[in-house]
């Protein structure tokens, strides 16, 4: 892969850092007490027992225990490697009709020649991913995104970063800000025994706040890049790649309507049908199928595209497998529960507006372990609700600080497989995207910890 970067003198490898990680959680599995909360199913979802975490017998994992996380890592992201490498396999078929890149240069040709909407247009797509982020809860679906805005912020004269930030980090805002994302608030609301999606006019004002913040961050970015190139992250990103003169593709309006309407048909299909990774990628097979045919492509030429594509995924999946199996090592020793035990007990003797504090920071490290938004809720919120009520802080302030900890640490934490997966597939290594990242996250942890504490002393924002 050829890449310029004047950012880091030495990219971190991102396969190394996650497997410094197992490494490092296989030690703390030797020092850090075993332990478990009970469990019961409410409403199809397995919950803690508040107060019920007792020490078990220590669980140290074996050597054998450790070199079988990474497969037992594959196992558990079965359903994510699959679906990137099918998306993989999609876009290469796409790709090799020359629609994509034909639509792209039409789009750069447009903007070039209207300069205030080119200034516009980031603002506007991360307002749009921010926005889905918000409703129904855009994660995985980055991984495919990337593949379109990455070429588009090059053909546009942007640099790698902006155009995985356009995004991944709209997403991740607009996920930490969310009103009525199903995964996170939906769930943490009903373990709360809150009515579904209520208190949205507030969490609908800190969702604009941060998405904002969001765009002030990116455009800061892009004056820096504009005033020294140098100071950019320029990558060749994988799995978009073209085989056909798009000058010459007799249905590229048609090629580009299809492929349109298969995006609108995702976004569609997740918020009224619950469709999720099985029947995306079963979507874009078939978007495939039908992209092949009208692009006259022949099977032998449209299957050895599919296959080029699938190929191109595979740095990504072995990072996404990898990165789940740091979760089944802890597993393995018992050592979640304790974590978020101690941390419960640190937090009941403080007052109401440093514990709250505490609650997302909480949050914060849980998701370290735990990327999954509704996971997590099912783990902490049937602790975090009881202890909110003793600290007479509002449960929808509690509900606030669960949506914080999870949404804005994901944009940096190994362990995310949709973060190591977008930037394995961009080429941007660790160390660069925290650095660069870095300061966002700081600014938004500051927004965050101001909403939390007017939630705290104006409950009636909650009205």
């Amino acid at each position: 892969m050829n890449a310029q970067n004047q950012i880091a003198a030495k990219p971190l490898n991102n396969l190394l850092l996650i497997s410094g990680i197992l490494i490092l959680v296989y030690v703390l599995a030797f020092i850090v007490p075993s332990g478990e909360y009970q469990r019961r199913q409410e409403d199809g979802i397995t919950v803690v027992v508040p107060g019920s975490y007792s020490q078990i017998q220590k669980i140290r994992p074996t050597v054998m225990e450790l070199l079988s996380a990474p497969a037992r890592g594959f196992s558990a992201s079965a359903d994510v490697i699959a679906f990137v490498l099918l998306i993989g396999g999609a876009f290469g078929v796409i790709g090799r009709t020359g629609a994509l890149e034909a639509g792209l240069k039409s789009m750069v040709h447009v903007t070039s020649r209207h300069k205030r909407l080119k200034k516009l247009f980031p603002a506007l797509l991360l307002m749009v991913f921010s926005l889905a982020g918000n409703t129904f809860g855009m994660s995985e679906e980055v991984l495919l995104f990337v593949m379109i805005t990455v070429p588009m912020a090059h053909q546009m004269g942007y640099d790698t970063l902006t155009g995985l930030a356009i995004p991944f980090v709209g997403a991740a805002v607009g996920f930490a800000g969310a009103a009525f994302n199903p995964f996170t608030v939906g769930v943490a609301q009903g373990i709360a025994q809150l009515p579904p999606f209520s208190g949205f006019e507030y969490r609908m004002g800190v969702w604009m706040v941060f998405t904002l913040a969001a765009i002030a961050y990116v455009y800061g970015h892009i004056r820096k890049v504009a005033k020294n190139p140098s100071a950019g992250f320029f990558s060749d990103i994988r799995g978009f790649e073209t085989g056909s003169d798009p000058t010459h593709s007799r249905n590229v309006t048609t090629l580009l309507i299809i492929f349109g309407m298969g995006l609108v048909l995702m976004m569609v299909g997740v918020k009224l049908w619950e469709w999720y990774i099985a029947e995306l990628a079963g979507m874009f097979i078939g978007m495939a199928v039908v992209v092949a045919v009208i692009g006259r492509l022949q099977p032998q030429e449209a299957t050895d595209a599919f296959l080029n594509g699938c190929r191109d995924m595979v740095p990504v999946v072995v990072v996404i497998g990898l990165s789940r199996s740091i979760l089944v090592l802890a597993e393995d020793a018992g050592i979640i529960d304790t974590l978020l035990y101690g941390i419960v007990q640190v937090t009941e003797g403080l007052p109401g507006e440093i514990a709250v504090q505490m609650m997302f920071l909480t949050q914060g490290l849980i998701n370290f372990f735990i990327p999954s938004g509704s996971g997590q809720a099912a783990l902490t919120m049937p602790l975090m609700t009881p202890l909110a009520d003793l600290m007479q802080i509002n449960r929808q302030t509690a509900v606030l600080a669960f949506q914080f900890g999870d949404g804005i640490f994901n944009m940096i934490i190994p362990t995310s497989g949709v973060t190591v997966g977008v930037l394995s597939l961009t080429g941007i290594p660790f160390n660069v995207w925290v650095r660069w990242c870095m300061k966002l996250v700081l600014w938004l942890v500051i927004l965050a910890g101001i909403a939390l504490a007017i939630g705290v002393f104006f409950p009636n924002v909650w009205q």
